[in-house]
């Protein structure tokens, strides 16, 4: 019956005189050591019922609801036990493992916790206590209790796997495995260390491996739920996502009451863009287990991907109540917030995103950060939290040298998901065309979802080998880049949606270099360089980034110069607009827009006559807050106008009719900078310390306007005012635009061509020498 049985057995159990009782116990025992658990039951009932301080019975009643998995039951019996005597040690013991059975850890612990009172050394009060800390909240404190237990009994099978997955549970796959390896060395049919060691395989990327053991674990025990849904976890990471899909599918019609099952299959719908599928099965996941706070949050991300902002915002705020220190929930719930222009509690949500970030805390994830806040020192320490969290595996890399004759290419790829029609996309399309393929061979790698539009049939036409590596798992694309002799890797995406951040962490054999996607650190050491300029990136502000810096001369960002430049063909009444006045514009997503900027426009609009500012239209609920925020400051709402999303080539024309761009900080018009500059529209901005809120001064300065970038909000709005209220200067500026953007360094993309390539044969060169990165500027070219 095992070692519970055991060690109650060897109690003093009755005395001389309840001989008939004993007699009655005995025959009990018997018909419990053949399974005989309902027979057991009664008789233990009957011994009570003459005498009920008879603790073994209590707790032989609670053995054989245990053995029969009726927990609550076994929990009950045991509590009676201990009603008669508090400091029984069995009683407290067992008590304690029926209560891990029902999730009820914290009184589990505090059981454990009386029975170690009791005796100090006793291994299964350990276990227990260990147990629950590593099935609650609290696995880090589980740790100390299973070392202890395993250094009084080095083959404590249980307590070996418990601390393997106590490893893993924290995050630490590599320190799982000894342990689940060993407890498979002892008892090789393990059920827990199996799975575990097929988990721990999976974090640390050993993803083949880990779907070859566990098949044969399913192929051995086809009906279990939760190996089956390990399976489909390994599935997805390797893309194979039809096959995970097909998976749950076959443990849904066996029993249509699996949760995971829902969960995982809603995660496969979602990596292939199927939102709708992924949403439904997320919430029939959440019928039948609504607290569990990791579909909840999967829930909560796939809305905001929907872009069902208001939606999304109940969900975070649902998550947030439920799991307040669940890692960067209360940084995406700020940032969907701001997304709609909800600025509820916003100075102490700031505030908050900040101290979290201080403390070390998964605040925030850097994307969210970097919108919302602009110091560059905290946001490094943000992405390194993030990084240390999300990137389970970082492999060392090798550096040495290699032998390549002189007129060898160097073979650079492109990872981006945005290869579409997309805003990275329209600034990088002309480099790819202009790259001197005498020296350079362009390799394009998608990660995201494919779009068939003109701008992917362009950048896919204007690299050398362009591949469609959405479905391809980390280690496949690692593979693909080594194959090729691939000499640089340049990840354009970042810390943005669909990411590959784990694919730097390995080793590529490459150059990693961090450009363009993400305007910010990625705070991991796999990333060997970020390209920025010396406005965005002073001397002074290195320390704020992770990678080695290279900066350019003039500006970091790319742009084409042969894009479409569409003449005036609307007018102002086209677009709701006045026909008079002068229009403020910000073209800008309406998350960029906060509380403080707003305050500005809504003091130019009360200063400048006749004025409007037109924006980007995003979602109903935007612009209905952005006009009760305008009403709550004096202005009326009619003042706000709002611009739909069109084509590209609508887009741009439609800035024949704005006066002045406003920009945003903390984080700045990037591309819609460059759009209205194209356009020859005047931008203002206000550049601060972050590279996010430097971007549009770094523009600014490469078109030869840098007096339209100004050092704090007073000298903003100053010059907003200045501009507005004086026509000729206002031409000036607009008229000065117009000139320098036929020969300034801003739109001339052969230049620039010029420049990352040079930066790229230093690269090149330090790699090949078998040397570590190093900071360099590549320098100005002569005035021609």
């Amino acid at each position: 019956m095992g070692e519970h049985l055991v060690y109650v057995f060897d109690q003093d159990m009755t005395s001389s005189d309840t001989q008939p009782l004993d007699l009655v116990f005995d025959r009990a025992i018997s018909h419990h050591e053949r399974g005989e658990f309902e027979a057991a039951k009664a008789l233990y009932r009957q011994v009570l019922d003459h005498a009920p301080d008879h603790i073994q019975a209590w707790l032989y009643l609670g053995l054989a609801a245990t053995q029969q998995e009726n927990f609550s039951e076994a929990e009950n019996w045991f509590a009676r036990a201990l009603e008669r005597d508090p400091n029984n040690l069995a009683a407290l013991i067992d008590r304690a493992g029926a209560l891990i059975q029902l999730k009820r850890y914290d009184e589990s612990i505090a059981l454990s916790s009386r029975a170690l009172e009791i005796d100090p050394g006793n291994i299964l009060a350990l276990g227990r206590r260990a147990a629950a800390t590593l099935n609650g909240s609290r696995p880090d404190q589980a740790l100390p209790d299973l070392d202890r237990l395993i250094a009084l009994n080095p083959n404590d099978v249980d307590g070996l796997c418990n601390r393997g997955l106590c490893h893993l549970k924290l995050g630490n796959p590599g320190l799982a495995l000894p342990d689940l390896d060993r407890t498979l060395h002892l008892v090789p049919s393990h059920r827990n260390a199996q799975l575990g060691r097929a988990a721990a395989l999976l974090d640390l990327q050993r993803t083949h491996e880990a779907l070859t053991f566990l098949t044969d674990y399913v192929t051995q025990h086809p009906s279990d739920p939760e190996a089956a849904a390990l399976m489909a976890t390994i599935l997805i990471a390797l893309r194979r996502l039809n096959d995970a899909i097909l998976l749950c599918d076959r443990i849904l019609s066996a029993d249509p009451g699996q949760t995971q099952a829902y969960v995982n299959r809603a995660h496969a719908h979602r990596h292939k863009f199927q939102y709708q599928a992924a949403l439904t099965d997320y919430e029939h996941a959440l019928t039948l287990d609504p607290t569990d706070v990791e579909t909840m949050a999967a829930r909560a991300y796939l809305l905001l991907e929907m872009r069902r902002f208001d939606s999304a915002i109940d969900a975070f705020e649902a998550v947030n109540a439920a799991a307040p220190e669940y890692p960067f929930i209360m940084g995406d719930l700020v940032g969907t917030r701001l997304q709609c222009c909800d600025w509820r509690d916003y100075g102490k949500a700031i505030e908050f995103l900040k101290d979290g970030v201080r403390n070390r805390k998964r605040a925030a994830t850097p994307f969210q950060f970097t919108i919302a806040v602009d110091d560059p020192h905290l946001a490094r320490q943000c992405a390194e939290i993030y990084a240390r969290h999300t990137i389970k595996v970082t492999e060392p890399r090798t550096r040495k040298k290699i032998e390549r004759p002189p007129s060898a290419r160097i073979k650079i790829a492109y990872v981006s998901a945005d290869f579409r029609e997309h805003a990275a996309s329209y600034l990088i399309a002309g480099l790819f065309e202009k790259h001197d393929r005498r020296r350079f061979e362009i390799f394009g790698i998608s990660c995201g979802r494919p779009d068939n539009s003109p701008m992917r049939k362009r950048i896919t036409e204007a690299c050398d080998r362009f591949v469609d590596a959405a479905d391809w798992d980390d280690e496949k694309l690692r593979t693909y880049i080594r194959n090729s002799g691939i000499d640089i890797t340049v990840d354009m995406t970042g810390n943005t949606h669909s990411g590959r951040t784990a694919l730097f962490a390995l080793d590529t054999g490459s150059v990693h270099v961090n450009y363009l996607g993400y305007p910010g650190t990625m705070g991991h050491p796999a990333y060997d360089y970020m390209i920025a300029d010396r406005y965005i990136v002073s001397d002074e502000m290195k320390t704020a980034f992770s990678e080695h810096m290279i900066r350019l001369p003039d500006t970091y960002q790319v742009n084409d110069g042969q894009r479409i430049r569409p003449q005036k063909t609307t007018t102002r009444a086209n677009h709701g607009l006045p026909q008079e006045g002068f229009v403020f514009c910000c073209f800008n997503n309406c998350s960029k827009i906060t509380p403080p900027i707003f305050d500005i426009w809504m003091e130019l609009l009360q200063t400048v006559d006749q004025s409007v500012l037109w924006l980007l239209e995003d979602t109903e609920t935007a612009k209905s807050n952005l006009r009760n925020e305008a009403t709550a400051r004096g202005v009326e709402s009619r003042r706000l106008i709002f611009a739909p999303k069109v084509p590209q080539a609508e887009h741009l024309e439609r800035h024949h009719h704005a006066d002045l761009f406003l920009d945003t900080l903390p984080c700045n018009a990037h591309t819609t900078a460059s759009d209205a500059l194209w356009m020859g529209l005047p931008l203002i901005t206000c550049s601060g310390a972050g590279f996010a809120s430097r971007v549009a001064g770094s523009l600014l300065h490469a078109l030869g306007v840098p007096e339209l970038s100004v050092p704090s909000m007073r000298d903003y709005r100053r010059l907003a005012v200045n501009l507005a209220s004086t026509p000729n200067a206002m031409h000036a500026v607009r008229s000065q635009i117009e000139q320098s953007r036929m020969f300034a360094p801003l739109f001339d993309t052969d230049r620039f061509r010029r420049n990352i390539e040079l930066a790229y044969e230093r690269m090149y060169d330090l790699h090949v020498r078998g040397l570590p990165p190093n900071d360099f500027d590549i320098a100005p070219e002569p005035p021609q």
